[in-house]
Order: C-alpha cells, then structure tokens, then sequence
C-alpha cells in the first residue's frame, strides 16, 4: 500500500512541477474534496444509483490555472475505491490512485455569466494515468489473484463552484472516466471468455469540496494587466486599456471610450462623456441654446422674464407677457397688447375698440363698461339707459290702482290680468331695468294676518310675470301690510285705495 501512496505522490508532483513552470504570475486555485465511485462494465451498471457510499468513498485535490477567462488548465488527483457486483456471483474490488490533466471551459467567462457569479458552471475534459490494485473477491470458479496495473484513462465531467467568501468557493462535479482495456472486474482471464471484451471498464466519480484561491498576481479581469498592477482590475471582458490596466479615456473627461457616447468631445459622466457647454445640466445634444444656460422645458433655452415662453419665440423676452401675444405684455387685460395699445390704462373688464380704448357701443357717452344699456343709447344720469317715458310711469301708477284680487284671497280678479300683461310688456321694452312689487292691506283686521296677505298678494304678481315669460331674477316683491297707507282707513274708498300693489321700475345697482 505503502508503494502505491509514494507513486500517487510522485504523479502529483510531476504534475505541480509542470504546471508551475507555465507562469511566472502564479494564478492557481487549489480544490480538496470527498469523492465516490460508481462502476459500469460487464458486471452491472451502477451509474447515478449511490449504492454503497462508503464502500466506494474516496479523497483528492485538484489544481487549477488561470490560462484565459473562458479556460482553466486543470490537474486532479484522487484516491479511493471501486467495486462491483456485490450482489452477484461475481465481485470485484479495485484500490486506484489517479492523476489526471484537462481543461476547464467556464461558463463564468464574462459573457455567459459574470466573473463573480454566485454560481459559475463549468464544463472538464481531459486524459490521465490510473495505478489500480485490483482484487477478486468471488467469480464462477472462485478466488483469483491480485491484478496491478496501470491504464490510461479519457474522462469528461460537469461542476459548479458556489461562491462561499473572498477567493474561497464550495464546488460539485461529475466525471465520466473510461479506459480502453476491461480488467477491473476480472473479465479478462482465462474462465471469463464469455464476458471478455464485452464492454469496457468505465466509472463515475462524483465529487464534493472547496477551492481555494491562492497567489496575488491574478488577471481578474484577463485585460492583460495582473492584479497588483491593476488599478481597474473589474474591467469589463474585451474593452481596451492602457499600462495601467484601466479603460482608455481618449478625450480625457473621465469617462472610459467604451462607456463614452461621444468619446471624442470632453463631456460630464452625467451625459455618459457628452458635453454641456453652458452647465444647464441639458448635454448639448438635446439643447436648443447650447450656449446659453436655460431650462429643460424649454429644450435648454432661457426664460428671461419668467413668463413662460422661451426666449427664442418670445417678441419681448425682457417683459413678461402673454402666449397669444408672443410674449409681450397686456396691461390692462383688454386683450389689445400694449404695443398696439393706445389707451392702455382701461379699466378691467370694460369692452374697448381695435384700438384699445374705451368702447362706447350706442354712442351717448357712457362708455360700455359703466352703461347699463349698451347698445340703446341713454342718460348719464340713468347709466347709460333711456329715460322712462311718461306714459310708462303712468301704466305703472294705473296698475297700482286696478290690480285687485278676490276678496281676503291672493287670486287676482279677471280685470287684473290684462293689467299684468301691460307690465310685462313693459320689462320687455326695458330690459335692463328691474321690477319691485310691494303689497299693502288696509287697516281692518288682524295686523299680523294683514302682514303676510301683503306678502302673498306681492308674490302672486311675481307669479304671474314669471308665467309671462319674465326673468325671476329681475322681479322683486315684498308685503308691509298696514304700513303706508295712501288714503284714510276710515271709509270704504280710502281703504280700497289703501289695498294695493305698487310697481316701480329700477336699474340695478
């Protein structure tokens, strides 16, 4: 057993001196791991069943270098167990001591996955020298003698390394190794003619262990430049750096080329290397003003008296003014801008002309604004409406008269209704004048009754104007009873006199 150790150390060696002569930066990671075996060949297939995990248990160590970020150069040395047909007829068991090389094809490459993937793939193959001692335990004609002998081997494998800290990464793998002989299990002796050659020696080795990192002069990166003298050492796969091993800034702002959209133009890393000529914080690209500092609603441009529109379509960029104006200035809001305007102190709200002044619509020298009836023309003294004609007045004071209703009711009398249309006519001829109605009662009876009669009779008129087509909103009406009376209560004619409804018509305030 001893021999077989010191040769298993001898091929490790060999192999450490080899690997350590292909690199003066050292850029090794080293794995130790826990293995078992799981046989194929003339006697079972044991593949992927994990039967007798300690029968088949095993130790090794692999080491790993650096050759680019797609490929690892890759040594593994293992030692342990296989067996066979335990539960046949025939059995065997085989004692190996294995070295192997290959390459590894990692998928964290930096551009299938990221270098420092949490979990990074990998994909072995490689060739190697297998020293076995293998014993027959049982066959058809019984026991048969030690079988030493060394093969070689081709063998593939799948893993993953999980990152666990700083250089340190747990790992599993599975490695198919096949030899072009079959003397494992025994079936190349004389009494196993019906088995021999049959199928080839072949077996599973599924590992579980740790890596470990080691040297300092890794290329992390693979650009070319080692880690301790890398001042970038994370820089992105294929991106072109200098002696110093950081991306190319050739217009030297800052930003690298390859992250630089205009890598020739000094820019600002806000506008990945694009300038901004006037420090608005707008890259040029997209500034309407790239000379002038301004405002991003406004592509740019400025606002100089913060009205709204940029000074490029403004007419008056120093005076704050209107859109529809092209930024210049209404003062008094009539809607003439002051440019054009020649009365541009009108007061608001009033109509004016094209030109800005005062609009004067029917010409009596009240001008719209303060004129109660525009378009007819009137009296200054009336605000601008007409004067009521006597004959109105007169209607007014008839109907004060002869408005009468059905005895201690609101209902008025047949007569009274043609009197009420006269009125309505009225307010039509008048249109901006308004019309109060206040009810009077003689003395006779309950005052507070009298009181609200007043009231009733009032707004029965009201009614009645409103049926004929009159605005409510121009009719006013309210009841004072007994109060006011017009003639004494002490005779029959005073009294009739005394109930009544009075018409007045008035402009509103």
């Amino acid at each position: 057993m001893m021999r077989k150790i010191i040769l298993g150390m001898s091929l490790l060696l060999s192999s450490l001196g080899v690997l350590k002569a292909q690199t003066a930066d050292n850029k090794w990671s080293l794995g130790i791991f826990g293995n078992m075996t799981e046989y194929n060949g003339d006697i079972e297939n044991r593949f992927f069943t994990f039967k007798d995990v300690r029968e088949n248990a095993g130790v090794g160590l692999q080491i790993n270098y650096f050759l680019s970020p797609f490929l690892d150069l890759n040594t593994h040395f293992s030692y342990g167990n296989m067996a066979g047909g335990k539960d046949t007829l025939r059995f065997f068991k085989a004692e190996m001591l294995t070295s192997d090389i290959g390459l590894r094809y990692k998928l964290y490459n930096g551009k299938i996955l990221k270098k420092d993937a949490l979990i990074g793939p990998y994909i072995d193959l490689g060739t190697g020298l297998t020293y076995a001692d293998t014993r027959g335990i049982g066959s058809y004609l019984g026991a048969f003698s030690d079988n030493r002998h060394l093969d070689l081997n081709f063998n593939v494998g799948v893993g993953a390394r999980i990152r666990l800290a700083n250089q340190i990464y747990g790992f599993v793998q599975t490695r198919f190794h096949y030899y072009l002989n079959d003397k494992y299990d025994g079936a190349g002796f004389p009494w196993d003619s019906d088995l021999r050659n049959k199928v080839n020696d072949a077996y599973l080795e599924h590992a579980v262990g740790f890596i470990f990192e080691i040297g300092n002069a890794k290329d992390t990166d693979g650009d070319g430049v080692a880690d301790s003298k890398d001042l970038c050492a994370d820089t992105p796969t294929g991106v072109v750096v200098d002696a110093t091993g950081c991306p190319v800034d050739t217009d030297g702002d800052g930003v690298a080329d390859y992250l630089d959209a205009c890598p020739n133009l000094s820019g600002t890393v806000a506008f990945k290397g694009c300038p901004d000529t006037d420090g608005d914080g707008i890259e040029d690209s997209k500034d309407t003003c790239p000379k002038v500092a301004g405002l991003a609603k406004f592509d740019g441009c400025a606002d100089t008296d913060g009205d709204g529109i940029a000074d490029p379509k403004d007419e008056c960029p120093s005076v704050a003014g209107l859109a529809k104006f092209n930024g210049c200035a209404d003062s008094d809001n009539d809607g003439v801008e002051d440019r054009k305007d020649k009365c541009p102190n009108t007061r608001k709200g009033f109509n004016v002309d094209v030109n800005g002044c005062d609009l004067d619509t029917d010409s009596d020298g009240v001008v719209d604004g303060l004129d109660r009836c525009p378009s007819i023309a009137g009296l200054k003294a009336n605000k601008g409406c007409p004067e009521i004609k006597q004959e109105v007045k007169d209607k007014l004071t008839y109907a004060a008269k002869n408005v009468r209703f059905e005895t201690g009711s609101t209902k008025l009398t047949p007569s009274s209704l043609k009197i009420m249309e006269d009125i309505a006519q009225i307010l039509r001829d008048y249109p901006a004048y308004s019309l109060t109605m206040d009810g009077y009662t003689d003395s006779r009876g309950n005052k507070a009754k009298n009181l609200q009669l007043s009231k009733d009779r009032a707004a029965s008129c009201k009614a009645k104007l409103v049926s004929l087509g009159i605005a409510e909103t121009r009719l006013t009406d309210e009841g004072y009873g007994i109060d006011k009376p017009i003639a004494t209560n002490n005779t029959a004619r005073g009294r009739a006199l005394n109930r009544r409804v009075e018409f007045n018509l008035v402009l509103p305030d």
